[in-house]
């Protein structure tokens, strides 16, 4: 029973999101002057200061506790610095527990790195070609590693791009094209994908596992959201105000919960984390509290703050200077 497990759902969804959200913002503001600077000077704003104070610091906390079995051993800052920790997996092995999770956020800015200048340059009527044939090469990328490196297969940006061009191209649909009226066949078609995709998982279809898991999600869950955009009733469930609260301290959450949990299980009951007693299950808990607390107190204190200043410097950048103001005549 250890294949009936949708945790892979969770991290396909955040791809295809990203793509969508991303891709919808290059989409819209592209012929804005000075588009690719504001594009990356916020991107880096939103990216760089939590995510380089949390991994220095898990750095500098597993060397204060190395020796104990507990401990982690991250990979050396260069490899967090230069969003690469995909490829380190690839080849030295998955490595750390604590900063293990930030593989996906190296895969989504090696992505966008190259996204502006793709839809950018690519003639409009060539666009959704071209990313199709760029879906297309992320299946055939993982066929291809799967049986030599199942990691590599897992995490590198030419086999799990199929899940953001995935998001990108939903993105034009919704701006494009008018889907309203198929709205039953789409919210029929991404429940009949999963439940599809879920029954190979149990049935244990290893040659077919992470094709399942990237390449055919990608159209169930776009099609999924899809359908909340154009008014489906599940779309309520993704609207509540607590979720959308927890929507803005996500990121630095997704940064701070491993490298929390593994040190509060450690200090308290010199372990790695565990689920398998009263005391464990309590302390899971307990990282959970401390994670969204520091979430909290880096959106109020830090993220946020440098967004609203991020903002305020985009807008001046954009904003006509003294010789190229219009004449009041």
């Amino acid at each position: 029973m250890h294949n009936l497990q949708i945790g892979w759902l969770g991290v396909n969804t955040f791809f295809v999101l990203s793509g969508f959200l991303i891709g919808g913002i290059i989409l819209d503001q592209q012929h804005r002057p000075l588009f690719v600077t504001s594009f990356y000077f916020r991107r880096i704003a939103r990216i760089f200061p939590i995510y380089f104070v949390v991994f220095l610091a898990t750095i500098w906390l597993a060397h204060l506790t190395a020796g104990h079995l507990w401990s982690d051993q991250p990979f050396s800052a260069a490899v967090y610095a230069t969003f690469t920790v995909n490829f380190a997996h690839s080849v030295f092995g998955l490595g750390s527990v604590w900063l293990r999770p930030t593989w996906t956020l190296a895969v989504e800015e090696q992505f966008y790195l190259v996204l502006p200048l793709l839809i950018m340059l690519t003639p409009r009527r060539l666009l959704v070609p071209g990313l199709v044939a760029l879906w297309l090469i992320a299946l055939a990328c993982k066929i291809v590693l799967m049986d030599v490196n199942r990691t590599a297969a897992w995490e590198l940006l030419p086999c799990r791009m199929d899940l953001l061009l995935a998001g990108v191209m939903l993105a034009i649909v919704y701006r494009s094209y008018d889907f309203s009226r198929y709205l039953l066949g789409l919210r029929l078609g991404w429940a009949v994908l999963i439940i599809f995709m879920d029954a190979l998982v149990l049935l244990g279809h290893e040659a077919t596992l992470l094709l399942v898991m990237g390449s055919a999600s990608s159209i169930g869950i776009a099609a999924f959201m899809l359908a909340a955009l154009y008014g489906a009733p599940e779309g309520r469930f993704c609207r509540p105000l607590w979720l959308r609260w927890f929507g803005q301290i996500s990121y630095c959450l997704y940064l701070v919960h491993q490298p929390v949990n593994g040190l509060l299980h450690g200090l308290l009951l010199n372990e790695s984390p565990s689920v398998g007693s009263v005391a464990g299950i309590a302390v899971t808990f307990m990282s959970f509290g401390v994670s969204v607390g520091l979430s909290v107190a880096s959106w109020r204190f830090l993220e946020g703050p440098i967004l609203r200043w991020a903002a305020i410097q985009d807008q001046k950048l954009l904003r006509p200077g003294p010789l190229e103001q219009p004449s009041a005549a």
